[in-house]
């Protein structure tokens, strides 16, 4: 599973600006040139070594270790697990994500609530609604990087997620070509194949002029597509992205729907957009959310007809009119 996702220092830290990417969470992670290993949140860390190794400063509450195991920081899931849905009532909708009444809280404030829907293979799901609505959190509880208060998440035929984030955080003393690379490799992929891979994903994205440039250097258009090559480079069965044309100019814009488009039928796409006339073209539905809880869910098309709306602007107006 790939999670690109803001990280912190220690449990409850600050956000810091570059993503956090696991695989298998019984291995080590280490992003290479940065110290200390972070883990996503979401998860919990645990120091694993013996009584006389030294616990790193910033971790101070971690539990003891099995002596001779060597001195590392290891993530560990939570509670909340995804479940594949292989029987019952759901085991005919392989490629499918099926979201069951979630809620989020944070401190007093309720977030998500009891939000369901799911989403199949071939199918270009849009999640809008005004800022605050709820979109961006549902899709880290979605992508495994937010631990929900209740509900339940099963997948069938999801081996890997791929995440964009909000604010694409990347490595910024990496290049695109090294970020890639080193993404591919947390997946399990071999030298060889990593070059070949980011090198694909690179000419996908029109990287090619850029990929040895540090990200730091580069404009928020490349620094965008950079981010999005990341999630992309696994092949993930579902992609989750977060307004993935923020920055982008309208060449690119286009350009990258096109792609996402190619790729859907072999893919679950769930996206975030405040742009309406971007999810008209190019999403199959769209999942209204308003004040964390789904007031529609239906194609564009169906959604002016309800409606009786002109434009999806208009569409949108009316379904948020009453909050």
């Amino acid at each position: 599973m790939l999670i690109l996702d803001p990280g912190s220092k220690k449990p409850g830290g600050p956000d810091l600006n570059f993503p956090i990417i696991t695989e298998n969470l019984g291995k080590t992670i280490k992003p290479p040139h940065f110290g200390p290993e972070r883990a996503p949140s979401g998860h919990h860390l645990r120091f694993v070594g013996s009584a006389q190794q030294k616990r790193p400063p910033w971790f101070p509450d971690s539990p003891p270790s099995p002596p001779g195991t060597g001195g590392r920081i290891e993530p560990t899931p939570p509670s909340f697990h995804f479940h594949p849905c292989l029987q019952g009532r759901t085991a005919q909708a392989w490629g499918m994500i099926e979201i069951r009444h979630i809620d989020k809280s944070f401190a007093a404030k309720r977030v998500l609530k009891g939000i369901s829907f799911n989403a199949r293979r071939g199918e270009i799901v849009g999640l809008v609604g005004r800022n605050g609505a709820g979109k961006s959190t549902l899709m880290r509880v979605i992508a495994g990087c937010l631990q929900p208060d209740g509900g339940s998440i099963e997948r069938g035929g999801v081996d890997k997620i791929g995440y964009l984030p909000e604010g694409a955080p990347l490595y910024d003393e990496l290049t695109p070509r090294a970020g890639l690379e080193f993404v591919l490799g947390a997946h399990g992929f071999g030298r060889a194949r990593q070059r070949q891979r980011a090198t694909e994903v690179m000419h996908l994205l029109e990287l090619d002029s850029v990929a040895d440039q540090v990200v730091q250097t580069l404009s928020k258009g490349f620094s965008r597509r950079a981010a999005l090559g990341m999630a992309l480079a696994p092949d993930p069965d579902l992609l989750i992205l977060d307004e993935p044309f923020d920055g982008f100019d309208p060449i690119q814009k286009h350009a990258a729907a096109n792609l996402l488009v190619t790729l859907s039928p072999q893919k679950i796409i769930i996206i975030s957009t405040h742009s309406l006339s971007d999810a008209q073209r190019l999403c199959t539905r769209l999942i209204v959310i308003e004040e964390g809880k789904v007031c529609a869910d239906a194609s564009p098309e169906d959604l002016l007809k309800k409606t009786g709306g002109v434009t999806l602007d208009a569409a949108f107006r009316a379904l948020v009119a009453g909050s």
